[in-house]
């Protein structure tokens, strides 16, 4: 386990681990379910600022992705080897 955490991150990833081999929850989703119960005591309105960035990373992150939608295309050329071509469709 990678010990140049800071302590807050290591304690999450700590008690992740925990929650994993107690057999509470899937390998590899330990961090992530107790981020989620870290985040389910807060409060209200923190929980919903914190939903709502989420939303919003993931809507940026869907708009880089789709904004160029790269194509592999492979076309015979003259001497009948076959060459990459790249087709960038907006």
């Amino acid at each position: 386990m990678d010990l140049n955490l800071p302590p807050a991150k290591k304690q999450k990833v700590l008690a992740g681990r925990i929650l994993e081999l107690s057999g509470c929850v899937g390998i590899g989703n330990g961090e992530k379910q107790t981020r989620v119960m870290e985040r389910n005591k807060a409060a209200k309105r923190v929980r919903e600022g914190i939903a709502q960035k989420q939303r919003a990373r993931e809507k940026q992150r869907l708009d880089e992705v789709s904004c160029f939608d790269v194509v592999l295309c492979y076309s015979l050329s003259c001497d009948r080897r076959k060459t990459p071509a790249i087709t960038i469709r907006r």
